[in-house]
């Protein structure tokens, strides 16, 4: 919800409230200094709209998304070359001492 539509729904409640006791001076004036201190208050809070909140969201979700797969891309050609760096030393002992020098 829209920080203005919070403010908007709290000075109505207030002026209910206030019409049915006070005047209608006063309750305008209570009304702009319930605004001014509810403005102030949110403007200090860090929201964000519930528009933006959903699309940081989703944008999260994509990046977990993409990320899953690149650490399964990585998972499996390290375990490629695992299996290939096996399979030469296993056919060519010198190549196992060959890539411990190299390393």
């Amino acid at each position: 919800m829209d920080t203005s539509k919070i403010v908007q729904q709290i000075k109505e409640q207030a002026k209910e409230l206030l019409n049915n006791k006070c005047n209608n001076n006063l309750t305008q004036d209570f009304e702009h200094n319930l605004k001014s201190v509810l403005a102030s208050i949110f403007s200090k809070l860090d929201l964000v709209t519930r528009e933006e909140f959903d699309v940081q969201q989703s944008v999260l979700a994509a990046t977990r998304q993409k990320l899953e797969e690149l650490e399964l891309q990585v998972k499996e050609l390290l375990d490629k070359n695992i299996e290939e760096h096996q399979e030469l030393a296993h056919k060519n002992p010198l190549h196992k001492v060959k890539g411990k020098i190299n390393n």
